[in-house]
């Protein structure tokens, strides 16, 4: 995009490019304020851990702070719906069966469950997985902004993954004990990229 469309905000040189203006809110990059000068446009771009209370607690502010017209929300309609359920009595046994009516392969069906077993295990470890989603959800109606679903379907996204995991990668995702509320430094997230690269890389050539 061309500096005079649209620009993060900052003047450059000394200047912190990612001051956003928001009182309470620290200017480190996990909130970016994305200008069109051209339209007058704003957007508050808010980079968020999905079990983390503090990334729920920073979307909330924001929310509150900006008022803004639309709150764009990383979820499809499926997932939005399935958030607001009670899911206390959801059994291993009903996870399996849903899982099975999961269009795809084996793969893909599995992929569901494990997805699905890995999220029950984290609510009953005292976790809540996408909660500044529903923060998000729950605060822009309070405000009176649009809520904007912007995911693709969750089941595109299971196809997509199946075809790039191996059956170990996605027995990976089982495990729960890895998960911690945990805060995302720029060394953490470049680390994680690069072991989670090299494991995808592993495994797609595994399943070959």
């Amino acid at each position: 995009m061309s500096s005079d469309q649209s620009t993060v905000s900052g003047d450059g040189g000394d200047a912190n490019p990612y001051e956003h203006g928001i009182p309470g809110i620290p200017t480190d990059g996990k909130v970016v304020l994305l200008k069109n000068s051209k339209l007058g446009s704003e957007v508050y771009l808010v980079g968020t851990v999905h079990i983390s209370e503090q990334s729920a607690e920073t979307v909330r502010k924001v929310i509150n702070y900006v008022r803004p017209n639309v709150v764009a929300v990383e979820l499809c309609a499926e997932r939005a719906t399935n958030m607001n359920r009670n899911r206390e009595d959801v059994t291993l046994f009903d996870l399996l069966c849903q899982s099975m009516s999961v269009p795809g392969g084996l793969r893909t069906k599995f992929g569901s469950f494990a997805m699905s077993f890995s999220l029950r295990q984290m609510r009953a470890d005292g976790k809540l997985p996408g909660l500044e989603f529903k923060v998000a959800m729950e605060e822009a109606s309070r405000v009176g902004a649009r809520c904007a679903l912007i995911d693709q379907d969750v089941n595109l996204t299971l196809k997509k993954v199946a075809k790039v995991s191996s059956w170990k990668l996605l027995w990976s995702i089982l495990r729960t004990d890895d998960y911690k509320d945990t805060e995302c430094t720029r060394s953490f997230v470049h680390k994680d990229n690069i072991l989670g690269k090299k494991t995808l890389s592993e495994d797609f050539q595994g399943a070959h």
